[in-house]
């Protein structure tokens, strides 16, 4: 979410002033807080002028959503490996009608049509 100042993440003003980084962050989010800091470290202290800050914050921002992306892919992966194996284990363990729609729904997240 941008405001008119440009900030686009909720910590981002912390790593702006070089204040400790958040506890509970995801990686994504710890990787990025640190690479904002270095940022406007780099700024404030004259290595880089505003353009190339921005052109760099634009660098970093598209790396942290692909970053991301790929964090909550493995993330949903896991949670949907998790449930596939739950529900194969229960129709392997007592094989039912009610225990294959739980297996289909775990994969597909759908239930049985009813008539």
């Amino acid at each position: 979410m941008r405001d008119r100042t440009g900030i686009v993440l909720p910590y981002e003003q912390a790593a702006m002033r070089g204040d400790p980084m958040p506890e509970g962050l995801p990686s994504h989010d710890q990787l990025m807080f640190q690479n904002l800091s270095l940022l406007y470290k780099r700024k404030r202290s004259g290595m880089i002028d505003r353009q190339q800050a921005v052109m760099e914050k634009r660098y970093l921002l598209d790396a942290y959503r692909t970053h991301k992306s790929g964090s909550e892919l493995i993330q949903s992966t896991a949670e949907l490996r998790k449930r596939i194996e739950t529900a194969a284990s229960a129709y392997c363990t007592r094989p039912s009608i009610e225990a294959a729609d739980a297996l289909i729904k775990a994969i597909y997240k759908v239930g049985r049509k009813t008539q």
